[in-house]
């Protein structure tokens, strides 16, 4: 599967048993994305592979250590989060000590250089680029937007992880600004956003701690927010709220107190969960609960109960 996905190449099993891995693949738009378990193993690409014509440009993440890759006297250890740039025109040879995991992400060469301002090369790149945690916190969407059957919303996600490989390699300005006005900041917007509908429980949750992990400030974080129409603050208690709410009117929650449901969905406080609540819902918790019990009466009886 790796030579018929990734890139031909000579592939030598050194564990013990029969060679087992997998790839997952999405292609979005013009980019193939990869997720890639292999055992431990050797490959080889060399001039004979090169023939086939796949000069295609990939960036190889760590999702875990214990690969190591060299191609024209770049050397690099995976390790999770950082990544390599590898081109498919030229040889180049990797080995693992262990099982692995990675991502791919998979661009036509001409597409890439023609925005470059740099020559082709391979080259490592450090997880705390800010572009590689970028990359990183978008491809947690990689099963959703698999499962996507929206066209657009694949395109979408290849554009952006396009965009930001691009900002890795280096661009012209024309490119630069180019992909400023449209995938950077669509990309950072969508990733914090991704961030609170994933975090919103921490009750320590804040724009610096999204900031902190995305390689940015929290006035950064504050700004990419604005065209959304409501603040970091705001994003946050909608997200919460709408999980309380959930909660509480799930019948299988029943047994949860309400106090305990504030404290699982990142409310400190019982009266500013009430209170917020009752603003955003016009009733109470405790209020949301009675009506959905009531509710789920009425369903199973056929009869209402009053």
């Amino acid at each position: 599967m790796f030579r018929q996905y990734v890139y031909q190449a000579q592939i030598e099993n050194r564990s013990e048993g029969v060679f087992e891995g997998s790839i997952e693949l999405l292609q979005a738009g013009s980019v193939g994305v990869s997720k890639v378990i292999a055992p431990q193993s050797t490959y080889a690409r060399t001039r004979r592979h090169i023939s086939d014509s796949d000069d295609s440009v990939t960036l190889f993440i760590g999702r875990t250590q214990g690969l190591v890759i060299d191609q024209a006297g770049e050397q690099h250890e995976f390790r999770p989060g950082n990544g390599f740039l590898y081109y498919g025109a030229i040889p180049g040879l990797a080995a693992s000590s262990a099982p692995i995991s990675m991502w791919g992400i998979k661009v036509a060469a001409d597409r890439l250089m023609t925005a470059s301002a740099r020559t082709a090369q391979p080259m490592s790149i450090s997880a705390e680029q800010p572009a590689m945690k970028l990359i990183t916190q978008y491809l947690h969407s990689f099963s959703t937007v698999a499962e996507s059957s929206d066209a657009d919303v694949r395109d979408a996600f290849g554009m952006h992880l396009s965009d930001l490989l691009m900002l890795i390699v280096g661009t012209d300005r024309d490119t630069l600004e180019l992909i400023k006005g449209r995938g950077l900041k669509a990309a950072r917007t969508d990733v914090v956003l991704r961030l609170i509908a994933r975090e919103y429980a921490s009750p320590n949750l804040s724009a610096e701690r999204i900031g902190l992990t995305l390689g940015i400030t929290a006035r950064q974080v504050h700004r990419l927010l604005e065209e959304t129409t409501k603040t970091f603050y705001e994003h946050l208690l909608e997200r919460r709220l709408l999980e309380a709410r959930r909660l509480l009117t799930d019948p299988s929650c029943g047994v949860l107190p309400v106090t305990e449901i504030a404290q699982r969905t990142g409310f400190v406080d019982r009266t500013h969960f009430n209170h917020t609540f009752r603003t955003r819902f016009g009733e109470t918790p405790t209020d949301a609960r009675e009506a959905a019990v009531r509710e789920n009466a009425r369903r199973f009886l056929g009869t209402s109960i009053r």
